[in-house]
């Protein structure tokens, strides 16, 4: 399994490289890597043993980022920013 993990990740990473779902699918083998490297009791950080799962909890994050089409988070947070807002406290 050591082997072929790194496989198919690297084969979802260059199919990737033109399609956002690919990059998220490969997020998602690499969660899976992480809970491996958790459970096993080696951590991908020596010196942190929860390095791993803290990395399984984030990565699925990212895969969705990537599953959504990767959009700009500098965008979407200037769009939340500059929205108007009206008296009543609801944006428009």
């Amino acid at each position: 399994m050591s082997v072929v993990l790194p496989i198919l990740i690297g084969l979802a990473y260059a199919v990737g490289l033109e399609s956002w779902t690919f990059i998220g699918i490969a997020w998602l083998l690499h969660t899976g890597w992480d809970i491996l490297h958790h459970l096993k009791g080696s951590p991908i950080i020596p010196f942190a043993h929860d390095s791993s799962f803290g990395c399984a909890v984030c990565d699925p994050v990212i895969a969705l980022w990537c599953f959504w089409g990767g959009p700009s988070l500098i965008s979407l947070v200037r769009i939340r920013v500059t929205r108007p807002h009206t008296p009543d406290g609801i944006s428009s």
